[in-house]
């Protein structure tokens, strides 16, 4: 893709000025543009700089104009993998808005939930500047029903989601081609087989560009990855095997003896591999300013009246993970089956029994600061109880059952400055939210797959935020399931930010089946003792 040279306004005319010649001197440059004028510019580095400005006058950072420019040299066939809070959305939105015309028509697809959001990024950055005044907008066409069709000779920029395109009809039709197809959170095309993933698959292979964003792309198994990365560059990955067998781990489940497919194994392979069209840069790298992340766990009892019940769940879950009694005859899925239902029981549990102490830390917290805070939940009945708990002190909800309209309207709530206590489902929150203007966190219960409660940390770790750090508080019942959890994922965690960030050949299964299977293995092995919960 030959780069459009947008570099900066005249300094004559004030126009955006497009180069249309240069004459280097030395370190320096003569850039002549196509207005007629031209400009002496001192050092390389200043005249390779672009100048893409949004319609509410802002601009990229450095670090972001990078990206611009990675997905030029990828000729706009690139996965944007960045860090949470980094911009993914926004480095696209650029890209888009220099090339509109050789990418044009766009077509985005991302979660229902996101539609909005895509839509009000699509007009704040796609559109142009004439004399320092935003002169044009690019209004996008949201597709809301299956019959509703893109109209390709009306708009430039279309938006429809995950669910909604896989039984949309026009898909199927030659005749819709988009030059620039555009995945978000590309892991919900995981699976070869799913209806999505050949939707997605049939508009890639009409498409020239394909651009995918996804700021955690080994969420759960490598493979996960696989469907994207052939649609992107089918060259590099023609088929799934080869795949498994260059870069993932891979193991014998003992229970059922079928093949676990993990994590990555060759992390200088993949880089050296990918480095071409995957743009992967943590937020350590490009933006130390942002604040940090603080992590703290407030411990606890587990309350007295959910101890008798706690006890009986976890000597059920014994029971099935040692297939005695009735369980004798079940077979190996449905035992798993059984004993994940015991550990998201005791899970349940212990987060009933946290919302007493989670209310008085969060009452203390409300007069010693002047502070919002946010408190991440799994269960609808806990949030419940907190809702009810706190209402004088007039929290929000935000939660699955809301649609796009209203979970935008929830966040610019929490943004007034009277509101200070926001109540979020982990699953619905984690992902298309920014809260930088909210430094504190609770964790409430904890997720079987820790990206997700990274998820919902990097929430409030976004270009914006004002606090040198984010606190966020994970409370664990001590004794519990909850510090089985604990001590398992943080240990994890110290292992795959290696792998990650210095590439180093550790080997490290952060998945969710991975975690499960552990912490099944650790509460039988170390639970009773450690609980003491025995009848």
């Amino acid at each position: 893709m030959k780069s459009l040279k947008v570099i900066r306004n005249c300094p004559q005319c004030n126009k955006v000025a497009e180069t249309a010649d240069e004459c280097r001197v030395g370190a320096d440059r003569i850039l002549f543009y196509t207005c007629g004028h031209q400009e002496y510019v001192t050092g390389v580095d200043a005249a390779e700089e672009y100048t893409i400005t949004s319609r509410d006058d802002k601009t990229l950072y450095p670090f972001q104009l990078d990206g611009v420019k990675f997905g030029e040299e990828a000729d706009g066939r690139w996965l944007c993998a960045d860090a949470m809070g980094l911009g993914k959305t926004v480095q696209i939105m650029a890209f888009l808005k220099l090339h509109l015309a050789e990418c044009s028509p766009i077509l985005f697809v991302c979660k229902s939930a996101l539609l909005v959001q895509f839509f009000q990024e699509a007009v704040r950055w796609i559109g142009h500047r004439d004399n320092g005044k935003w002169v044009a907008d690019v209004i996008p066409q949201i597709i809301r029903t299956s019959r509703e069709k893109p109209l390709l000779d009306t708009f430039d920029v279309f938006i429809v989601s995950f669910d909604l395109l896989r039984r949309c009809k026009w898909v199927k039709d030659d005749n819709y081609v988009f030059k620039t197809l555009v995945v978000d959170e590309c892991q919900q095309v995981k699976s070869p087989e799913a209806a999505r993933t050949q939707a997605v698959r049939r508009l890639a292979n009409r498409a020239k560009h394909v651009v995918a964003l996804s700021g955690t792309p080994f969420k759960n198994r490598l493979m996960e990855y696989f469907p994207i990365l052939n649609m992107i560059r089918p060259d590099k990955f023609p088929v799934m095997t080869h795949m498994l067998h260059k870069y993932a781990e891979y193991w014998v489940d003992r229970f059922t003896g079928q093949t676990k497919i993990g994590g990555l194994r060759n992390v200088e392979r993949w880089k050296a591999d990918t480095g071409d069209f995957i743009l992967r840069r943590e937020r350590e790298e490009v933006l130390p300013d942002l604040p940090t992340l603080d992590r703290r766990f407030q411990w606890m009892d587990l309350a007295s009246e959910v101890q008798k019940a706690y006890g009986e769940a976890y000597d059920e879950f014994c029971d099935a993970y040692d297939g005695s009694g009735a369980h004798e005859s079940q077979t190996a899925a449905e035992r798993q089956t059984n004993i994940l239902g015991y550990m998201s029981r005791m899970r349940h549990l212990t987060g009933i029994s946290k919302v007493g102490d989670c209310i008085e830390f969060v009452k203390d917290f409300l007069e010693t600061t002047d502070r919002k805070i946010t408190i991440f939940v799994h269960h609808k009945d806990v949030a419940q109880i907190l809702f009810d708990s706190l209402k004088a002190h007039k929290p929000l909800m935000f939660h699955s059952a809301l649609d796009a309209d209203q979970r935008m309207g929830v966040i610019e709530a929490f943004r007034q400055k009277e509101n200070r206590i926001l109540i979020a489902s982990t699953l619905a929150a984690g992902e298309g939210i920014n809260l930088q203007f909210c430094s504190d966190m609770i964790q409430l219960e904890r997720q079987w797959n820790p990206a997700n409660e990274e998820q919902c940390e990097c929430r409030f770790i976004r270009i914006g935020a004002t606090a040198e750090s984010v606190v966020a508080t994970y409370m664990v019942a001590y004794g519990t399931i909850d510090e089985f959890m604990t001590n398992l994922v943080e240990g994890k965690r110290a292992i795959f930010d290696q792998v990650m960030r210095k590439g180093e050949k550790v080997k490290v299964a952060i998945d969710q089946s991975t975690i499960l299977k552990e912490l099944a293995d650790l509460l039988r092995q170390k639970g009773r003792d450690k609980w003491k919960l025995m009848n």
